[in-house]
């Protein structure tokens, strides 16, 4: 995974973990302007083409992932939080961590890739 991608995955983790942490459901979102893999893959390019989700599930507009049962069920809590029920925050909470660690399941262990060379970054060396 090249560098790019690597820190947009980062993003839209950091992104999922925000909704987790939701108070109410004007705070979460499930738009793919918040979204920074689909900032870099589908809004410019209307594909999924190299979008590590879109890789990983082999179909497009995350299909096959947690984000769809999370989107309704934001629906469901936009909803009731009007007649003050509580239910659904809880609910968005389970579906919004599924989706978080769907996402962290992608990324790759030994970071991202150097994007000239295509081998792993070295850590250690950057550090020195």
């Amino acid at each position: 995974m090249d560098k790019k991608t690597y820190y947009a995955l980062q993003e839209s983790i950091s992104h999922w973990e925000s909704n987790v942490a939701a108070a109410s459901p004007l705070e979460a979102s499930c738009d793919s302007d918040d979204c920074a893999l689909c900032r870099m893959f589908v809004i410019p390019n209307d594909h999924c083409f190299g979008c590590p989700v879109a890789e990983a599930t082999k179909v497009d507009d995350c299909q096959n992932t947690p984000f769809y049962d999370a989107r309704h069920v934001l629906f469901f809590w936009l909803g009731r939080s009007v007649f003050g029920e509580g239910r659904g925050r809880q609910l968005f909470r389970d579906a919004a961590q599924k989706e978080v660690d769907f996402l962290r399941a992608l990324v790759p262990a030994g970071g991202p890739d150097d994007e000239d060379t295509g081998r792993v970054v070295d850590t250690i060396s950057l550090e020195k």
